[in-house]
């Protein structure tokens, strides 16, 4: 995990919107029928998720694809957190895009 503050300058309360791009190998596709793995952001403040995208077997194109995390209001302390299941041989995560959108 990596606090977005060091990352990236937010204004808290604002609405922003995130997206990953990432790589599965194609061959994990064929491991699962269900997530191979999630990507999302977590408050350490009120210990709740504030978005979250599960990564699909169709998502694992052996490509790097842009994956829509989601909205959310910035807090001082939100954090992007991925959890990788043991279906996912590699993940390889290459950058995020943060838009602000409110």
């Amino acid at each position: 995990h990596c606090p977005f503050r060091q990352l990236v300058a937010v204004d808290t309360g604002a609405t922003y919107r995130l997206r990953a791009r990432v790589k599965i190998p194609a061959a994990d596709a064929k491991k699962t029928k269900s997530a191979i793995a999630s990507l999302g952001i977590y408050s350490y403040t009120t210990k709740k998720s504030l978005g979250s995208r599960m990564v699909k077997p169709s998502d694992a194109t052996g490509r790097y694809v842009w994956l829509d995390i989601g909205d959310w209001t910035a807090e001082d302390d939100n954090v992007v957190v991925h959890v990788s299941p043991t279906d996912c041989s590699e993940f390889f995560f290459d950058c995020l895009e943060i838009e602000r959108v409110k």
